[in-house]
């Protein structure tokens, strides 16, 4: 796709600089004159809606993006400002946020600490419930649409491949990236909520290990990894490597993960480690009364084992206290 070089205005936005550009579009600081603010505005290539295959699904996608405009009004997720689509130019006008995304700190040698993760997660959690109380699944959750400034403050973006729960036209399936999606998203089944949250656990896999949980050399064998297997256990050496991590924190990730729970599977037993018995827990059972058991009479021949005696009479005794035969 041709991009445009040089260009200084966008509709009412002077241009300040490019920040990037993707297959479909290209990203520009500009800057709104009317609310003296800082944009990011989104131009979309005219030849990816003119294009054979695929025009009519980046069209969709630039269309449903374009009715979210002041819709999502939450501290996570990026705002849209303006839509606007013209004949020659069609672009989306948004909240300008400065850290660039989450992809940076998914490679191993610059991964961040354990509790900044987990606040990073809650912060996207929350925008998810948010979207997805207004009806707006988002379909494509990744590292790449997630953007970070600050320490922990995040920003959700990109609701182009989102489901809209009172859309009145059809869907587009078969959006997202692959090696982030759900097994039902990836085997086309009817999507809710559930799918972003598979989504956003395997973001997290990825902030925390440093690798994807599943791999693979094509898209065929990735999905089918993602429908069919369950994810690896991350290697040792992926805590190592991660500045100030917390043992505890560590341990309650392990449980959770999706590499040790998906579907309601989890690793056997024989993986886990089993926790000493805390002080606690000791102390209670140390001051519990000792449970007592019925023993038969002397004259009565049933088992030890019975509860009670055939003769009908019993006499408590405590286990292992051994009293001396009645006497005739």
């Amino acid at each position: 796709m041709s991009g445009r070089e040089g260009l200084k205005q966008i509709g009412k936005y002077p241009v300040a600089r490019k920040l990037g550009e993707g297959a479909t579009s290209e990203v520009w600081l500009c800057n709104d004159p009317f609310n003296l603010r800082d944009v990011a505005v989104k131009v979309a290539f005219t030849e990816s809606f003119s294009d054979p295959t695929r025009g009519k699904v980046y069209r969709k996608l630039f269309l449903t993006e374009a009715k979210l405009a002041g819709k999502l009004q939450h501290p996570h997720i990026c705002q849209i400002y303006d839509a606007v689509a013209e004949d020659t130019l069609h672009y989306l006008v948004m909240e300008y946020v400065d850290g660039g995304t989450l992809e940076k700190y998914c490679q191993p040698d610059a991964l961040l600490p354990v509790e900044r993760v987990v606040e990073i997660v809650f912060k996207c959690t929350r925008a998810l419930e948010f979207a997805h109380k207004q009806g707006v699944t988002h379909r494509d959750i990744k590292p790449a649409n997630i953007l970070h400034t600050g320490e922990t403050d995040v920003k959700i973006t990109d609701f182009g491949a989102a489901l809209l729960a009172s859309g009145d036209t059809t869907q587009v399936a078969g959006v997202g990236s692959p090696a982030y999606m759900s097994p039902e998203q990836v085997k086309d089944h009817p999507l809710d909520h559930r799918t972003d949250i598979y989504s956003m656990g395997v973001v997290m896999y990825h902030l925390l290990t440093g690798r994807l949980p599943f791999s693979a050399e094509n898209n065929f064998t990735l999905i089918y990894q993602i429908a069919t297997s369950i994810p690896c256990r991350p290697r040792p050496s992926a805590r190592a490597c991660r500045p100030r991590s917390t043992p505890s924190c560590s341990a309650r990730w392990r449980r959770t993960s999706p590499s040790a729970t998906r579907a309601g599977r989890t690793f056997p037993p024989s993986s886990r480690r089993r926790s000493a018995p805390s002080t606690s827990a000791r102390a209670r059972r140390r001051n519990s009364p000792t449970p007592t058991a019925s023993r038969p009479c002397a004259g009565c021949r049933s088992s030890r084992t019975s509860r009670t005696p055939s003769c009908g009479k019993s006499r408590a005794f405590r286990p292992g206290v051994t009293r001396a035969p009645a006497k005739r």
